[in-house]
C-alpha cells in the first residue's frame, strides 16, 4: 500500500510539473523558435554557460501538452542553420545553444532589474472610451498589462514608473478614441486610507507573490528543487513579479534574495 502511495505521489508530482512547465513556457515564449530555446535552457542548469543539454531532450519536450517532436525536430534543425543551435556528440548527438542563441534566449526570458530608478511618484492612468470603440480599449488594457500597470478598479490603472511617453505613443499608433488621462501622485500621497506602499502591495498581490518565493527559498533549502529545474521554478515567479521599486516594498520582501540565490545556482553573470 506504501509503494502504490509513493508511486501515485510520484505521479501527481510529474503531472503537476509538466503542466507547470507547458504555463510557464507559453507565458514567456512568444513562438515555436523561443519555445524551443526556452525548454532548452529548461533540460539543464549549466545551459546559459554553453553547456550540453541533458539526455532525454525528446522526452522532455514531449512530457509538455500539445508539443509534437517532429515540429520541434524541424525548428532544431532550422536553428541550426541560423547558427543558433549546434549538436554536439558524446554517447548521444544533443543540441547545444550557441552564443547567439542565448543572446536571444535572454530577450525572451524575464530579468531582473538591479536598478530600479523612481522618481517618487506612482501614475493613475484613467480612461473612458465608447463602447464602439471596444476593440481600442481592449488593445489599451493589454498594452498596459504589458507594460507593468495594475488594475486599481475598472478603467483605472496605476504604476509607479511614469507611463506617459509609451501611452501616449501607443494611443496615437493605434489612433485610439476617447478620454485618456495620465496623473500622478507623489510619494507621500494615498487614494483612501492606504499609502502608497500599502495600494501598490493590494494592487499587484505582492504578498502572494511573496509568498511564492518563500516556497521557492525554503523548497531549496529543504532539497526539493532539483537544480536542473531550478531555473523553471525561479522564472515561473520573477515573469509575474512587476518589480516595483525598492523603496515601495514590503521590509520582508524575498524577492532579491531568491534572485541571488538563482544567480549563484545558475551561475549567471550581471
Amino acid at each position: 500500500m506504501a509503494k502504490e502511495k509513493k508511486k501515485a505521489k510520484k505521479k501527481f508530482e510529474k503531472e503537476q510539473l509538466k503542466r507547470k512547465i507547458n504555463d510557464v513556457s507559453w507565458g514567456i515564449a512568444k513562438n515555436l523558435t523561443d519555445f524551443t530555446l526556452f525548454f532548452l535552457f529548461l533540460s539543464s542548469s549549466m545551459a546559459f554557460r554553453g553547456k550540453y543539454a541533458q539526455k532525454g531532450v525528446k522526452d522532455l519536450f514531449e512530457s509538455s501538452q500539445d508539443i509534437d517532436w517532429e515540429k520541434i525536430r524541424k525548428v532544431l534543425t532550422k536553428l541550426k542553420k541560423e547558427g543558433i543551435v549546434s549538436y554536439t556528440r558524446s554517447r548521444v548527438i544533443e543540441p547545444e545553444i550557441t552564443n547567439l542563441g542565448i543572446k536571444r534566449l535572454k530577450k525572451s526570458l524575464p530579468s531582473y532589474d538591479l536598478k530600479r530608478p523612481w522618481d517618487k511618484k506612482v501614475y493613475l492612468i484613467t480612461y473612458d472610451i465608447p463602447e464602439t470603440e471596444r476593440k481600442g480599449r481592449d488593445f489599451l488594457r493589454d498594452f498596459l498589462i504589458d507594460i507593468g500597470c495594475g488594475m486599481l478598479q475598472a478603467s483605472v490603472w496605476l504604476t509607479p514608473y511614469s507611463p506617459k511617453k509609451l501611452v501616449s505613443a501607443f494611443v496615437k499608433q493605434r489612433k485610439i478614441k476617447g478620454s485618456i488621462i495620465v496623473s500622478d501622485i507623489g510619494k507621500d500621497g494615498s487614494i483612501g486610507k492606504e499609502d502608497l506602499r500599502e495600494l501598490l502591495s493590494k494592487v499587484y498581490e505582492l504578498e502572494k507573490l511573496n509568498e511564492k518565493y518563500r516556497e521557492f527559498l525554503e523548497n531549496i533549502n529543504n532539497g526539493k528543487i532539483k537544480k536542473s529545474h531550478l531555473g523553471f521554478a525561479y522564472l515561473s515567479i520573477l515573469k509575474d513579479d512587476p518589480q516595483i521599486p525598492f523603496e515601495l516594498l514590503s521590509d520582508g520582501w524575498l524577492g532579491e534574495k531568491a534572485y541571488f540565490i538563482y544567480r549563484k545556482f545558475m551561475e549567471l553573470e550581471v
